[in-house]
């Protein structure tokens, strides 16, 4: 595998692409810019997967957000998709499953697990 950025962060909850989430969204963005390296980006978004499209993040990271079809939180009588990964074009090609392990329950979330395929080896920036 190459070398390779990772960046794990937690977004505030309920609030959606406010100023704080925004800024986070921007500051990370910042933080793999300078890494210069291929990156895959693991959030507790706590907000789904299409709100998260909506900000210039994909663009700015030449980016892919990669994330599972099914819940990864539930929470009273709501199920939702927070919690997936943004990575840079060429690993996310690499990608072969993204699977919520429902097996292990951290209350009120399911982790996610992301699987490479041997394209992975051949992943540069």
């Amino acid at each position: 595998m190459p070398p390779m950025f990772l960046v794990s962060s937690y977004f505030m909850s309920g609030v959606g692409l406010n100023r704080f989430n925004g800024h986070l969204l921007a500051t990370v963005a910042q933080s793999i810019e300078a890494a210069d390296m291929p990156f895959v980006w693991a959030a507790d978004f706590n907000m789904n997967p299409q709100l998260v499209a909506k900000s210039d993040i994909q663009k700015r990271l030449n980016a892919a957000i990669i994330a599972p079809a099914g819940p990864t939180c539930c929470s009273g009588l709501a199920a939702n998709t927070i919690d997936f990964f943004i990575s840079d074009t060429m690993t996310a090609r690499a990608v072969e499953e993204v699977n919520v392990l429902r097996e292990h329950i951290f209350p009120p979330h399911w982790p996610v697990q992301l699987k490479f395929g041997a394209d992975i080896a051949r992943v540069k920036h």
